[in-house]
């Protein structure tokens, strides 16, 4: 909700005060989840827009059911309420986002993806933001900024017993770019002993420990076998690469996340101590 916020203020603040129109096109008449999720994503949406209202900006928003094909959007999109917008919201179905990027680009209209859908020109569309980029590309960009930040580390590729398919794609992602960069790497059991840890981890650089399990159960193995190590081996640095789900008990850990330089990938800034984060 509070992105959605954000962007409406980027996107209309600069403008007069006339309303500004905003478009948000989804598959709101289909039936099962992806309707269920349009109308709940709109749903937010409105909050949002009546948060910039009562900031003084007079907002028209515009809804257009999509449909769920790309026919079904191009019929949407022939009517023409989209004209003028300052701002498009959609699509929710991944066949739709070539189409409605290419709309917005023929009218000027900057479009933002608010769900996870593969548009494979976002690099070179600058009228297009993807808030929630899917998974297949959300890995290797996170994998590519580690490697930006922590190339001198060892990389310790931490193998757990319940990971899902996705936290395995990260850690692979994450093994690739170091493959590629031929970066320092080792690897680890989440059970294994100290001597295995010992051969593992490097008493020179910083230890960067990529677990493939986003699991709590995971987190607090990992925090109590690197506290054990530390103690007895102190002068050994590490640091930990997790996932957006240890973010909803970093207040558990806080501590040990903070003294292991914890790094976390996620779509959105989760503020623990802001105002408007605790009200909502």
């Amino acid at each position: 909700m509070r992105r959605l916020t954000i962007f409406l203020f980027l996107f209309v603040a600069t403008l007069s005060a006339r309303a500004v129109k905003v478009g948000v096109v989804l598959p709101f008449k289909a039936s099962g989840p992806q309707g269920a999720a349009a109308v709940e994503f709109y749903r937010g949406f409105l909050m949002a827009v009546d948060s910039v209202k009562r900031g003084g900006l007079s907002v028209e928003v515009y809804a257009v059911d999509s449909g769920t094909t790309e026919a079904s959007l191009a019929e949407a999109l022939s009517r023409g309420e989209l004209k003028g917008a300052a701002v498009v919201f959609g699509p929710g179905i991944a066949g739709q986002a070539e189409a409605l990027a290419a709309y917005c680009k023929q009218w000027g209209l900057k479009l933002v993806m608010p769900f996870p859908v593969q548009y494979q020109h976002l690099a070179d569309n600058a009228l297009v933001y993807q808030v929630s980029a899917p998974e297949e590309s959300l890995c290797p960009a996170a994998a590519q900024l580690a490697m930006e930040n922590l190339a001198d580390a060892n990389f310790v590729m931490l193998k757990c017993d319940d990971g899902t398919q996705s936290d395995h794609a990260f850690q692979q992602a994450v093994n690739d770019r170091v493959t590629a960069y031929s970066l320092m790497r080792g690897t680890l059991n989440i059970n294994a002993d100290e001597v295995a840890a010992q051969l593992a981890f490097n008493a020179s650089r910083t230890n960067v420990i990529v677990p493939d399990s986003h699991t709590d159960q995971t987190l607090a193995s990992l925090l109590k076998l690197l506290k054990t190590f530390r103690q007895k081996y102190p002068k050994y640095r590490f640091a930990l690469l997790g996932f957006p789900s240890w973010l909803r008990v970093a207040a558990r850990y806080s501590d040990d996340l903070c003294s292991l330089d914890t790094y976390v990938f996620s779509q959105s800034h989760y503020g623990p101590v802001s105002s408007s984060s605790l009200s909502f």
